[in-house]
């Protein structure tokens, strides 16, 4: 009897020491692969970042000096990382993930919180803190490898962004409503902005060159000249990297500005009216 009871006690030690040992190894499996994964992150950026400063290096071309010179940039390296930089700025702005409603509205919508409270704190996360690193990244890089000058202190630089970033929550709104009612990952105008930012906006070439193009030229300026980010791009680069004051840029900034508030209020009217319907076709159901 007692050799028995011994035998029970000997089988839940080693049990017990075999879950500690499976639970130690899991978490060493777990501490490991997030810094791995955070180091490859870190380092992809980083190379990223090289790419874009060396083929800046390699583009000699005389007749974009002029192009520089409206953007207040002294050069193609400059031109390009500062460009990288005002884009990932904006789009730090995205405080609101277009797919929170129809992925998690159906949990809260009935708890003691405000609904966008929640929202904001949902997108508070590992995606948010990877979208600094990576902006930090690319700071850093620009400024101490490829010694880009960026006036990070430029108060007209700030307003100019913050435009840019309102702009982008409108746009986060609308998708909302759309993704809320269609369940698809990516509404029309969303699709638009993205697809068009890196090629029209001067992020990575002026938009001068553009109209240059052998007939299709006029209709790619046209196509620059309604992208709000253009604005942002342009103004953002005089402002930070060419030192013009707000004064100097205010007469510019209705059209960014105007953009802003039509597509925040196009934003909110979009999902109010997107979440009553999808709650009458029961694509968010009260759970």
């Amino acid at each position: 009897m007692q050799m028995r009871q011994e035998l029970v006690l000997r089988r839940k030690i080693d049990a017990h020491f075999k879950l500690v040992a499976t639970g130690f190894g899991n978490a060493m499996r777990a501490y490991f692969s997030i810094r791995t994964q955070a180091a490859m992150r870190i380092a992809g950026t980083a190379m990223e970042v090289a790419v874009w400063g060396l083929l800046g290096m390699l583009v000699v071309n005389p007749s974009l000096q002029q192009s520089f010179s409206f953007y207040k940039t002294p050069d193609m390296v400059s031109f390009m990382l500062s460009g990288l930089i005002i884009n990932r700025l904006v789009d730090m702005a995205q405080i609101i993930n277009p797919m929170f409603f129809p992925w998690s509205y159906k949990i809260y919508h009935n708890r003691p919180f405000n609904i966008w409270v929640v929202a904001l704190a949902n997108n508070l996360d590992a995606m948010f803190f990877w979208r600094f690193v990576a902006l930090l990244v690319y700071a850093l890089f620009a400024a101490f490898v490829f010694e880009v000058r960026i006036n990070y202190l430029s108060g007209a630089f700030w307003v100019v962004i913050m435009l840019g970033a309102i702009f982008r929550f409108g746009l986060n709104l609308f998708s909302s409503g759309w993704v809320a009612v269609t369940r698809a990952g990516e509404d029309p105008i969303n699709w638009f902005y993205n697809t068009t930012s890196m090629l029209f906006t001067g992020e990575l070439i002026p938009i001068n060159v553009l109209s240059g193009i052998a007939g299709i030229g006029p209709f790619l300026r046209v196509v620059s000249l309604v992208h709000p980010k253009t604005y942002v791009q342009t103004l953002g680069r005089q402002t930070a990297v060419g030192g013009a004051k707000l004064g100097a840029i205010l007469s510019d900034l209705w059209v960014p500005l105007g953009a802003a508030l039509v597509f925040v209020l196009l934003g909110v009217v979009m999902l109010n009216f997107c979440l009553k319907r999808a709650k009458m076709e029961g694509t968010l159901s009260w759970e």
